[in-house]
């Protein structure tokens, strides 16, 4: 356990924990740690990141000679910067634009889980009447 080796090393328990957290850096620098281009405190403040935005924040850290805050400042905006959304599905593309081609209306089609969505947009009564029409759906109220 941490205590245990902490006792064993004579050092507090969040030291080695702190310590062995620097292990989970990215590897890449490891190697500025250990030369000291890079504090502990630097580090701890990168983890937050995935690797390569640790990468470009370290490289920044030591071209700019920032301070441990500033570092945790910069981490901290640069982690709530969101990830770019993963590419659409070619397949559920293709469908939904089939789909719109039939329908002759602008569709959005999205998969969900195990499920999806179906969206379909008109602009102008008429279009509303001719979607209901090629879906089979009367609008009169004794055909339910």
């Amino acid at each position: 356990s941490h205590e245990a080796l902490a006792e064993s090393l004579g050092r507090s328990r969040a030291a080695i924990s702190n310590q062995l957290r620097l292990l989970s850096l990215c590897p890449d620098l490891h190697p500025h740690v250990e030369n000291g281009a890079l504090s502990a405190g630097h580090a701890r403040a990168l983890l937050t990141l995935p690797d390569e935005r640790q990468v470009r924040l370290a490289d920044r850290v030591v071209r700019e000679a920032l301070s441990v805050r500033a570092t945790e400042r910069l981490a901290q905006a640069e982690g709530r910067v969101k990830p770019s959304k993963a590419e659409p599905d070619p397949n559920i593309a293709a469908l939904s634009a089939r789909i719109g081609a039939r329908l002759g209306l602008s569709v959005d089609l999205r998969a969900q889980g195990r499920g999806g969505e179906l969206r379909i947009r008109w602009d102008e009564p008429e279009q509303e009447a001719v979607l209901f029409q090629r879906l089979g759906v009367s609008l009169d109220d004794d055909e339910s």
